[in-house]
């Protein structure tokens, strides 16, 4: 069996989405022991991992006030945890939807020490004793820092996973501090990728770019869907139809879900989202000013499914708008594969050269929509041909078939990582 410890920022709770990749990835108790590193608190829960450890701002800063140890083994059930959890749930609320990018650099001045390389954090790395640790890369210097100790103290291969433009300046902003952050970051993510053995990516259009960046080889890898039982397409269309929405919707996301919305008057059709995403008020207001989008609100993993099954079109967005469309330029979504899955029609609006729309674009998986000013012909040449929403069912269903297989992608990683931990 191996042995992973797994980074991520939230800890890790199996009944959430914050670490559905990871479950889909290594969730096989047989060939598989996780333990996870995070740095937000919460009320842990796993049945893959069964090892929790917590380090963050509050108990460095705790550190130097009280004199307490930094970084602590947690447990599910732990009250204190729980507790915290609901504070920082708020504070990271707020953070998200001002994201002022001052708070990004006092974050970074409470990990500028060393007091969070405590013996705690060593002790229980060492206790565990992975093979191999999995860091997902980000766009701040102290979760990079944190990984490359922990193979600096554990001397394991270190693999990574990037699933956003975390390097490049192909982005947009007017504020200077964000642009000195990313001066700032860059020279410590260069440092991480050199120090990983396998670099991870969700497309190929960031292996091509990251690969000539870098000089290395990047492996794609996604989120895989369960096809050994064929899905029988179902030809019944809900009267209004129903189009369904999971998932994050910030990132300007929530603007071309309005659109939608907007592009649905005068059909029998609405827009359900399910979203747990904090939105300002003028922006809630715009997005459900046409009457058509229905906001269900964030619903427990586990009901996921069941929610998307209910769609008789299921959609996928990005945003149109400059100052939010290169976010998601080199981004894969996880729920597309789950979309794949469930073999219902796709519909795909957002920018062109986003990597997801590129990519069902390509494979034709997807209705797929990519300027503002096409989104209502576009959606009512769909809504008015149900032969055409069938179609597009069976095409999504066989692209995830022929391309996200869970065994064929599973296997080929568990290979990979098999190989790095007997070196």
């Amino acid at each position: 069996m191996i042995k992973l410890l797994i980074l991520s920022y939230p800890v890790w709770d199996e009944r959430t989405n914050s670490v559905n990749t990871y479950l889909n990835l290594f969730g096989n108790e047989k060939e598989y022991e996780v333990a996870n590193v995070a740095i937000l608190p919460g009320s842990p829960y796993g049945t893959v991992c069964k090892r929790f450890f917590l380090v963050n701002e509050r108990m460095i800063v705790n550190h130097f006030l009280k004199g307490e140890a930094v970084g602590k083994e947690i447990f599910p059930k732990e009250k204190e945890t729980i507790v915290s959890s609901k504070k920082e749930g708020r504070f990271m609320s707020w953070l998200k939807t001002s994201r002022f990018e001052f708070l990004y650099w006092l974050r970074e001045l409470f990990w500028k020490g060393n007091s969070w390389k405590s013996s705690t954090l060593e002790y229980f790395v060492n206790d565990f004793a992975p093979d191999v640790i999995v860091l997902p890369i980000k766009d701040v210097v102290f979760f990079n820092k944190l990984g490359c100790y922990i193979q600096e103290v554990t001397k394991k291969p270190l693999i990574c996973f990037v699933s956003d433009d975390v390097y490049t300046f192909k982005l947009y902003s007017w504020s200077p501090l964000f642009w000195l952050r990313r001066l700032r970051v860059r020279p410590v993510l260069k440092k991480t990728i050199k120090s990983c053995d396998i670099l991870y990516t969700l497309t190929e259009k960031q292996k091509e770019e990251y690969d000539k960046i870098f000089g290395v080889n990047c492996h794609v890898v996604t989120k895989a869907g369960d096809f050994s039982t064929p899905v029988e397409i179902n030809e019944i269309i809900s009267e209004p139809i129903r189009l369904v929405y999971t998932g994050n919707i910030g990132a300007g996301r929530w603007h071309t879900l309005a659109l939608i919305g907007d592009a649905l008057i005068g059909h029998k059709a609405e827009l359900v989202i399910y979203s747990g995403t904090p939105l300002k008020d003028s922006q809630m207001k715009r997005l459900i000013k046409s009457g058509k989008v229905r906001m269900a609100g964030m619903i427990p993993q586990a009901e996921v499914k069941n929610a998307q099954k209910e769609g008789d079109i299921l959609v996928h967005v990005e945003s149109f708008e400059r100052s939010e469309r290169f976010t998601a330029r080199l981004s894969f979504s996880t729920k597309i594969v789950d979309y794949f899955e469930i073999g219902k029609c796709i519909l795909a609006v957002g920018w062109k050269d986003t990597a997801a729309i590129e990519y069902l674009k390509e494979k034709d998986a997807a209705y797929v929509i990519t300027e503002e000013n096409q989104i209502k012909d576009g959606l009512s040449k769909l809504l008015s041909d149900k032969g055409l929403i069938f179609n597009y069912a069976e095409k999504s269903y066989n692209c995830g078939k022929q391309f996200h297989n869970k065994k064929i992608i599973n296997e080929r990683l568990l290979s990979e990582i098999k190989e790095l931990s007997q070196r």
